[in-house]
């Protein structure tokens, strides 16, 4: 991740990135990782099956049964 981000991208895909990594150090983690794109232009994708890293996220979308469900922001309502 740290690579990717140092070239300066205008998008980061990002599969299962703290997938072998405890819970606590994954959000550590994204907490650098965010602070680091906050006020920058670069897009981060991220696919996890960590739902207290996908609520870290600014908009958060979902696959159900192969389809892709709308995004929405977390804590927001759902439809």
């Amino acid at each position: 991740m740290a690579r990717a981000l140092a070239m300066g991208p205008k998008l980061v895909l990002a599969d299962e990135p703290t997938g072998q990594l405890d819970s606590r150090t994954a959000l550590r983690f994204f907490d650098v990782v965010l602070d680091r794109l906050d006020g920058t232009d670069i897009a981060l994708v991220v696919a996890t099956h960590d739902e207290a890293v996908a609520n870290r996220m600014a908009t958060r979308w979902t696959m159900d049964h192969g389809r892709l469900v709308t995004g929405r922001r977390p804590g927001a309502a759902a439809a």
